[in-house]
């Protein structure tokens, strides 16, 4: 575990940090992070015994280094230092930034909006390879040319597409793009990023600011969690793999092992959700329920079934093995549950509230691989998401867990419900929100089917009011 701090700033600093993790916390997120890391212990130490002492070990030696009692290590490589000035006005219009950072070779990039003059100063022992400026507005170094004469070089550059000053912080530039613009300007790779984000007329780039401290940690933490992030999601796929369903996957109707794509089957347009049983496969196309059937070529024909009349606004279809039927939520009207039986052709209504009690969304039902224990997706397009216990004879709800995140279109009745082991998956569009049905926590989004989730973009935000990334708070 010694060498994970300079390798997770290694990670972070080249951008190999995945999308689909957990975004880099800003210094003043430290104690947060910290929070969330001991918070993940206890799981860690039922799963994963030896990472979780990988982490408490990590986690001790940050904390030492936060609170000044333990130093930072050398290193080899240089590291980018990162001030952000946000309000030249309350700093004065004069900035002066002291370096202290004995540790290994720094690259210093200063950044403001608005017009700032700079004095950069250095304690002894530095090793100080480039100071940059970047700013929307003409910025001053007052004394560049003592830099000059140590042979240190300066380098400005007016960034006047940025709304803001240049901030890994700042939610209107991507930390994406200030990273690539920061590796652009370095000229070298750096080991990692130190940033601090305020705005005071003095401020020290070194072990003895706390901000520096913190700005230092940062990077550290986040890839922290990030590492038991990547162990759990693999962790989920290895677990999943057992899992065996029917679904339909760009326009086909698939078969899947787990979150992976095991057999592709014929197209089926206009439909949204699809069950095998013994008597073939049934989908929801619109409003109708259908018998498919293998036809000429390989084709799937499609069979209308006469269905009930109260029965409007199908949420989903799966098969209760054990009980020989298909179970249907809808939510026209009232909103409930039916049951269809394949063999017999008969339809039974199981369910249906008093009244509008808060269960008339329910959306896609899926069992437990003993069949003992049924859940329903409860969704809306302006209330968080929920996953609903149900009476697995009777399907009457019997209780609520609210989810941890909100899963983006669980309310456009596509999302379909599916049991990966002792866990559960709603796939949508491509992806599979993997939940803990205990406590409702959604661990995270997977890439379903061939191909890497690494590779592929995230869904767009089109839920009213909810984008993809996770939010910490």
């Amino acid at each position: 575990m010694r060498c994970l701090f300079p390798l997770s700033l290694v990670l972070l600093a080249l951008g190999l940090v995945r999308a689909d993790e957990c975004p880099p916390y800003a210094p003043d997120e430290v104690d947060l992070a910290l929070r969330e890391l001991e918070d993940q212990l206890p799981r860690l130490r039922r799963e994963e015994p030896a990472l979780a002492r990988r982490v408490a070990a990590e986690l001790e030696r940050i904390e030492g280094r936060v609170g000044a009692i333990a130093p930072f290590p050398a290193r080899p490589g240089p590291a980018v230092h990162v001030y952000c000035c946000h309000d030249a006005e309350e700093a004065g219009g004069r900035v002066r930034v002291r370096v202290t950072d004995r540790a290994g070779p720094v690259v210093l990039v200063l950044s403001a909006q608005d017009s700032l003059s700079w004095t950069v100063e250095l304690a002894e022992g530095v090793d100080l390879r480039r100071v940059i400026v970047v700013g929307g507005e003409p910025q001053r170094v007052e004394n560049a040319a003592a830099l000059r004469r140590a042979q240190i070089p300066l380098l400005r550059r007016a960034e006047r597409d940025e709304p803001r000053s240049l901030s890994l912080r700042d939610d209107s530039v991507s930390p994406e793009r200030t990273r690539a613009l920061v590796r652009e300007l370095a000229g070298e790779g750096p080991q990692f990023f130190v940033e601090v984000d305020h705005s005071e007329p003095a401020v020290e780039m070194g072990p003895g600011s706390e901000r520096w401290r913190r700005g230092a940690a940062a990077p550290a933490l986040t890839e922290l969690n990030n590492l038991a992030l990547r162990r759990r999601r693999a962790r989920v796929r290895a677990e999943s793999a057992r899992a065996r369903f029917h679904a339909l996957y760009r326009g086909r109707v698939c078969e899947f092992a787990g979150l992976s794509l095991l057999r592709e089957g014929p197209k089926l347009a206009r439909c949204a959700h699809v069950t095998s049983t013994p008597q073939g496969l049934l989908a929801l196309g619109g409003q109708a329920l259908l018998r498919l059937r293998a036809g000429k070529g390989g084709a799937l024909q499609a069979k209308r079934v006469r269905a009930p009349r109260y029965l409007s606004w199908p949420g989903g279809l799966v098969y209760d093995a054990p009980r020989q039927r298909v179970l249907i939520p809808w939510f026209g009207g009232r909103g409930g549950v039916s049951s269809y039986s394949p063999r017999t052709q008969r339809w039974e209504l199981l369910w249906q509230p008093a009244r509008r009690d808060g269960y008339h969304d329910l959306g896609s039902i899926a069992l437990s691989e003993d069949g003992a224990t049924a859940w329903s997706l409860l969704g809306h397009a302006l209330r968080s998401s929920a996953l609903v216990r149900l009476d697995v004879e009777t399907l009457t709800p019997t209780g609520r867990v609210e989810l941890s995140r909100r899963i983006p279109l669980v309310w456009s009745r596509r999302g379909q419900l599916v049991t990966l082991g002792a866990r559960l998956g709603c796939l949508l569009d491509g992806w599979c929100w993997v939940i803990e049905p205990a406590t409702g926590e959604v661990v995270g989004r997977f890439r379903i089917g061939a191909g890497p989730e690494e590779s592929a973009p995230p869904p767009p935000p089109t839920d009213p009011g909810q984008g993809t990334r996770p939010r910490r708070r």
